[in-house]
């Protein structure tokens, strides 16, 4: 073919150079240069041509039904290569000589489903983020002979008498019309829609773990063994799968973004700035959901506009629980009373996030390898402590700074450059190896969060700390601390006070003026006394309350600061002594009381605790 090609091409030269009266020698030699690339051409679209041919004769071998049309067949209404009459009249059952692997449980539980719900109408969701195989496993139960002819079995209804394609999909048809309906969809809106008609069914779909993804490589490798991978092999194979599943990730990684580019694209202005803010979390990492609520309240993502009746916390938990309901975000634990306690977001998702912050510069997680960051980012996570890493973010415009540091003990130099040089909103060292807080704290006048929590081993807070008057959020859970000082009572703004067994002796002449505190946890009120209890009743606005070390001698003034607290939802009373007995008969009901931990001795059950209609968890101790 190429040589007659270029024979053509000669001879073409030839009667146009012949036709010519003058031919310089570069106008010949443009002339061939042009028909060359055009010859080129020619080629590459007969090679595409033949393509289309083979693929046309082997899809009609198949007999699967869809048809392959060039634009020019297609017609201008036509936009796709598939045509949707034939998308439509595809087949109903699959080759099952290929078994897919991890669907066997979700597959199990469906069938169950289908075959045994009640009703005339039930519709039955799959569940899960883009391309996680969603319409494999619908098909993987629809596209077979077996279950349909158990489907006709079990309603009484006699099988088609044919396959063919036509009449089977109408007998399908018919019999989903008022029997089983089952729907796939990334969102678990969708879903939940369809309960006002129906009874509802929803399956969410995992992700293939590492074992069954080995099983899988072996079905594939060692086919003419059974799929039973040689003892001398298995090492080997379950490196190779590990690597895939890093290889699989990046290859796929361009087409999973278009993928999950329509539910991120949908997401409105606000959602889509929460989803981004877990690029500042490392990767696997389970982040707790009140720690994910409060930065993006202290983002300023959460609007006072929404508000109504609710806290900015309570909006911020329906902004999480939209992204769970869209497969965004994935839950990894739950409270007892079905709240999301944990989440975290799929591998590949992250890595599509990563892509979105650097991109629009929302914010940049400093991986171990970085020696330096040049970013305009406002918002930075740092998982290390390299000094060219930590100097050269001095520089940078942060806002937001997030410590993942656990091994390395972080610089003093560094803490004071942080305190001196940015003016942040969010200061995290939950995941930092800290031992001392420089008096220069109070400098972090914009500070709306701040966390020592666990890793940190400080003693105490400065003084200065009372200057931060924007502060909502301050945990020292975790830490050495065993007072408050006085100042913190300067911070009409802090909603959620958290610490670890921590005196508020220094506090019980000013605490009830702190009317936003929302949570007073692990406080001990043993040496401020009933003082300091009588004060609490002015926190009209408190959720959770733990207090510790609490004594006969302050049950009245408890039970009368309690009754005030009309929001609460988690209490937590711990006596001083297993022995001496508490009376807390005198509280009157909750109705917003969800957890109940008494860890006293009570010589019987009051009776306002059986009269909390939202309670889900009771725990009783020290009591007979």
């Amino acid at each position: 073919m190429k040589q007659l090609g270029w024979l053509q091409l000669m001879k073409k030269i030839t009667n146009t150079l012949g036709s010519k009266k003058l031919a310089l020698p570069y106008e010949a030699a443009d002339f061939i240069k042009t028909m060359s690339l055009r010859l080129q051409i020619a080629y590459k679209i007969q090679y595409v041509k033949s393509r289309i041919d083979e693929i046309k004769e082997r899809i009609s071998k198949s007999d699967d039904g869809f048809e392959v049309k060039s634009s020019l067949e297609q017609g201008p209404s036509s936009s796709r290569g598939v045509t949707l009459k034939n998308f439509v009249e595809a087949p109903t059952y699959m080759d099952e000589a290929n078994p897919i692997v991890g669907f066997e449980a979700p597959r199990a539980q469906l069938i169950d489903w289908l075959e045994n719900g009640k009703g005339d109408r039930i519709v039955i969701s799959v569940v899960g983020m883009g391309g996680q195989g969603k319409i494999t496993l619908v098909r993987k139960i629809f596209d077979s002979k077996k279950m349909l002819h158990k489907f006709c079995k079990y309603w009484n209804e006699s099988p088609p008498l044919t396959t063919d394609r036509g009449s089977l999909i109408e007998e399908v048809r018919k019999y989903l019309k008022e029997k089983r309906i089952l729907i796939t969809t990334r969102n678990l809106d969708v879903a939940k829609s369809c309960m006002k008609s129906s009874l509802v069914k929803v399956h969410q779909l995992q992700p293939l773990t590492l074992e069954k993804s080995l099983e899988l490589f072996c079905k594939t490798t060692f086919r003419d063994m059974n799929g039973r991978c040689p003892g001398e092999l298995v090492n080997i194979s379950s490196e190779i799968v590990e690597k895939c599943q890093e290889l699989q990730k990046n290859s796929r990684l361009d087409v999973m973004e278009k993928l999950l580019g329509f539910s991120y694209d949908d997401l409105p202005y606000h959602l889509k700035s929460c989803f981004l803010y877990f690029g500042m979390y490392p990767k696997d990492y389970e982040v707790r959901s009140k720690r994910l609520i409060r930065d993006w309240i202290a983002e300023g993502f959460v609007k006072d506009q929404e508000l109504g009746k609710n806290t900015l916390e309570d909006v911020a938990e329906g902004y999480l629980t939209e992204l769970i309901s869209g497969s965004l975000v994935q839950v990894s634990s739950i409270c007892i009373d079905g709240k999301v306690k944990a989440c975290r977001v799929h591998d590949l998702l992250r890595e599509l996030i990563l892509r979105k912050c650097k991109d629009l510069s929302f914010c940049h997680y400093a991986s171990e390898d970085d020696r330096s960051i040049s970013v305009l980012s406002r918002r930075l996570s740092i998982p290390g402590t390299s000094k060219d890493l930590t100097r050269s973010i001095e520089s940078s415009p942060i806002r937001s700074l997030l410590f993942f540091t656990r091994r390395d003990e972080l610089p003093e130099y560094l803490v004071q450059r942080i305190l001196t040089k940015y003016m942040l909103k969010i200061l995290d060292f939950e995941g930092a190896n800290l031992k001392h807080v420089p008096d220069n704290l109070g400098n972090l006048i914009h500070l709306k969060y701040l966390s020592f929590k666990c890793h940190t081993k400080i003693t105490s807070l400065p003084k200065s700390i009372g200057k931060l008057h924007n502060l909502e959020t301050l945990i020292t859970v975790g830490t050495n601390m065993n007072k408050m000082p006085n100042e913190i009572s300067k911070l009409k703004k802090l909603r959620h006070l958290q610490a670890n067994s921590v005196s508020l002796i220094e506090l019980k002449d000013n605490i009830g003026g702190m009317e936003s505190l929302q949570t007073l946890s692990h406080a001990d009120i043993d040496e401020a006394g009933v003082e300091l209890i009588r004060k609490l009743g002015m926190l009209k606005q408190l959720r959770k309350l733990s207090l510790w070390d609490v004594r006969k001698k302050h049950a009245s003034a408890l039970c009368s600061s309690i009754n005030e607290m009309r929001h609460l939802e988690k209490l937590f009373i711990v006596a001083y002594s297993k022995i001496e007995v508490i009376d807390l008969h005198f509280i009157s009901s909750l109705p917003m009381l969800r957890r109940l931990v008494l860890e006293v001795k009570l010589n019987k059950l009051p009776e306002w605790i059986p009269k909390l209609e939202n309670l889900v968890k009771l725990t009783l101790r020290w009591s007979s």
